[in-house]
């Protein structure tokens, strides 16, 4: 079938009323497949944490309008629908009525656990457009429940590999391929909701440019998608030809890569001539033998989600800048991992690290100008800390979750105002935590405290947003089993044009085994831990499942406790404090390995 868009002979330009109608529209298509999207999920983690977006491209894969919600997934539907149309054009063909569901890393995805379903256009036989959603899941099979993998090599190990297969064909679902999906994972029922959601929702956004298409015409609609593009282009590179020439670099560290603790390097350099901009990862880490490693698509989404918020804020986003940046990576580098290579960490490891790099470095070249120097911020939280929880519910039924809350460290501070308290991940617009009757109402546990952590964010002129700290016991249920993923929690994160780092996270199991009563009102905060009885373990940044059970707490810190430079040590019975500005800046504590 032709993807040439429908034109007519000697058409008017498309006046300016008319663009603007018609470029709202689509934003409003986003929006609304947002909305089918959360309204359909049975997952927390999109329901509550909005870790999922939604696209429009153009026919060849364009983003023409994305949503706002993880910026790293857009800039990858993009990557995914060029591959699908190389790969897939001619064998099994790509027609009306199908969709493809895709989480392959060495084919697009940001990582396993991020798996989209892609949806073609066709007007009167013709290729109009994309449409694509993606949601984080809970479970995609593999060695260990939860998706991000400890004591991985290869990933063959992490679970379900789909590398864009027909998951709709001709209008119906492909019950073979479903049923293989449903089979690799251990939530289906969870899963299968979502997989709906997507589908729901590519069928909204499908129908409703079919209609736009139908009002204003298959000419019109192109034209406006092709204008929408050349705008943001023109209005980026004109951007950047009024800030100054150079190199911008920025460096930033990764400890553990999920089998060996050992420091990783991210390296970053942004070159910018004219209009030009070129961002360079040679110097990074070769690629890890764990999980944190990404592929380029991955990268992609982190460099487009770091440069966008900072020197293109009041353009609308979508490949107008993409094409305008170019991305250089060394191949078999941690930030452009070579199969079979395994990913399923890349979202808070290389992929968060390559993202906060690229902040720093954008940050640094818009403050060179006046006009973009507001837009220039430190960096928020050091890391990103996973935790999955998995058991049996209250009534007995298999339980799997996340809590979402590892979103909420501090925001990087402005030139001229502080950080929020508390912020969320720069690569998140629009981003949300679930509520804590929620959490409780699903989940079997409760949640002893979440609160803002005074002074937890760097020193300056501006300061860094504070973090937050909570604590959750098992309620209702035998045990919990619980995976640890996470970074950020030996190397804390830096401060922009002299101010001084703010805190890493932090984490602590408490085993309360032998003593009597609830930690329900005696832990009411960190420094309540020790009240409670029991034996306090610090707990690494990669911790294998270990089991919680009643009346046993586990507590974290995103970006701190109780101080601007605070580290959590732990010894029996007890959680002591010390400052992590001091110990990071002693020659005998210059390595990672302390933190294991």
């Amino acid at each position: 079938m032709s993807t040439r868009p429908a034109t007519k002979v000697d058409a008017p330009q498309v006046d300016p009323i008319t663009f603007e109608v018609v470029r709202h529209k689509l934003g409003a298509i986003n929006e609304e497949q947002a909305l089918t999207i959360r309204s359909i999920s049975g997952s927390s983690i999109v329901t509550d944490v909005a870790d999922f977006n939604t696209g429009i491209f153009g026919p060849e894969g364009e983003v023409v309008s994305m949503g706002w919600h993880v910026g790293f997934k857009s800039g990858c539907m993009s990557g995914i629908i060029r591959g699908l149309i190389e790969r897939y054009g001619e064998s099994p063909g790509i027609r009306d009525g199908d969709m493809f569901v895709l989480n392959d890393p060495y084919f697009g995805a940001l990582h396993q656990q991020d798996v989209a379903v892609i949806t073609p256009i066709f007007q009167d036989g013709v290729r109009v457009g994309w449409t694509g959603s993606d949601c984080h899941e809970i479970d995609v099979g593999g060695i260990g429940f939860g998706g991000f993998h400890l004591g991985v090599h290869e990933i063959q190990q992490e679970g379900l590999l789909l590398p864009g297969v027909k998951l709709v064909e001709n209008g119906r679902i492909r019950q073979d391929v479903w049923d293989m999906i449903m089979g690799m994972v251990r939530l289906p029922t969870m899963v299968a909701l979502d997989l709906k959601a997507m589908i729901a929702a590519n069928s909204v956004a499908a129908r409703r440019l079919l209609e736009l298409i139908d009002r204003y015409g298959s000419y019109t609609v192109a034209e406006v998608m092709r204008m929408e593009v050349e705008a943001s282009n023109r209005r980026f590179r004109k951007r950047m030809r009024s800030l100054p020439d150079g190199v911008f670099r920025a460096v930033d560290f990764l400890e553990h890569d999920g089998n060996e603790n050992r420091l990783f390097k991210i390296a970053l350099s942004l070159e910018k001539r004219g209009d030009r901009v070129v961002v360079d990862m040679t110097g990074t880490s070769a690629q890890a033998d764990g999980s944190i490693n990404c592929a380029f698509n991955g990268l992609r989404g982190a460099v487009l989600s770091g440069i966008m918020p900072i020197l293109a804020p009041d353009i609308r986003w979508n490949e107008g800048i993409f094409s305008a940046v170019k991305i250089v990576a060394p191949e078999g580098s941690l930030v452009n991992a070579s199969r079979p290579a395994p990913v399923s960490g890349a979202t808070i490891g290389a992929m968060f690290l390559a993202n906060q790099a690229m902040q720093a470095a954008a940050s640094r070249l818009a403050a060179c100008l006046a006009e973009t120097a507001p837009n220039a911020c430190s960096l928020g939280k050091a890391g990103v800390v996973g935790i999955a929880v998995r058991g049996r519910n209250r009534d007995g039924t298999p339980f799997g979750d996340a809590i979402g809350d590892l979103l909420a460290g501090g925001g990087g501070a402005y030139v001229d105002h502080d950080g929020l308290d508390p912020g969320a991940d720069f690569n998140i617009p629009l981003p949300v935590i679930g509520n804590v009757e929620r959490y409780e109402s699903a989940a079997p546990y409760l949640m002893l405290f979440r609160r803002r952590v005074t002074d937890s964010g760097g020193a300056g002129r501006t300061r860094g947003g504070v973090g937050i700290e909570y604590a959750v016991t098992p309620h209702d249920t035998d045990a919990l089993h619980v995976p640890i993923v996470g970074s950020g929690m030996g190397v804390p994160v830096s401060g922009l044009m002299g101010g001084y780092e703010g805190c890493s996270n932090r984490l602590c199991y408490v085993d309360r085994r032998g003593h009597e009563g609830s930690p329900v009102g005696r832990v009411t905060g960190t420094e309540s831990i020790a009240d409670a009885g029991g034996e306090v373990h610090l707990l690494g940044p990669k911790t294998r499942a270990f089991p919680l059970v009643p009346g046993d707490v586990l507590a974290c810190a995103c970006q701190g406790v109780e101080g601007t430079e605070i580290l959590w040590t732990a010894t029996p019975s007890k959680c002591a404090w010390t400052s992590l500005g001091a110990l990071c800046r002693s020659k005998e504590r210059s390595g990672i390995t302390a933190w294991s």
